[in-house]
């Protein structure tokens, strides 16, 4: 099993994500094309998942997120037929919140 840990506004989880430790969820939390990822979507009701200033906190995932990830995370490379064992060296990344859409730009 890996170490999963959760982004965070204001207590709302908004996605889960598996790294090697908490600098590297850090690291991967801090990468650009993430943040521009929780800016583009939207919720339901057409706000952005992230507003880009609010601040994003890390913490370890809980049972249930660890449950959503691995769950996502095992769909996914069930239908890349990647080995599990391969694959679990990438950072796979799992919304928690609904998405309904993506507006770019």
């Amino acid at each position: 099993m890996t170490d999963v840990f959760v982004a965070e506004i204001d207590g709302r989880a908004l996605i889960a994500l598996n790294a090697a430790g908490p600098s590297a969820a850090q690291a991967v939390l801090d990468d650009p094309a993430v943040r521009f990822d929780l800016q583009s979507f939207r919720r339901g009701d057409g706000k952005p998942i992230w507003n880009g200033s609010d601040p994003l906190s890390l913490r370890e995932a809980r049972p249930p997120e660890q449950a959503l990830w691995e769950t996502s995370f095992r769909d996914a490379i069930a239908a890349s037929g990647v080995p599990y064992d391969d694959a679990i060296g990438e950072t796979w990344i799992c919304w928690l919140v609904a998405v309904a859409q993506r507006v770019d730009g």
